[in-house]
């Protein structure tokens, strides 16, 4: 929820979708969905972003497949914390 407040997002149920998603032990958590807007340069993304409001301040986010990953070449440099997007390909 913390990346929710940043973009100002105060309350995630207000206008978001009720979204149940699924980690890696296989337990339901519910989200909300909003869709927002990713501005890169001069490019923008309009995406479907779901926040968790009980997700702890230690543990990261990513974007997903759709409406992220499939918008051009994406690749990360780890020892760098970096990542670059290339949409020259969409």
């Amino acid at each position: 929820a913390q990346y929710a407040e940043i973009l100002g997002i105060e309350d995630l149920s207000e206008n978001g979708i009720e979204t149940p998603i699924y980690g890696v032990t296989g337990e339901e958590k519910i989200g909300y969905a909003h869709d927002i807007v990713i501005q890169f340069g001069s490019y923008s993304i309009h995406t479907n972003v779901i926040f968790l409001p009980d997700m702890p301040d230690q543990h990261k986010a990513i974007l997903g497949q759709e409406g992220f990953f499939d918008v051009g070449t994406i690749k990360f440099k780890y020892k760098k914390r970096m990542f670059e997007i290339s949409v020259s390909d969409l």
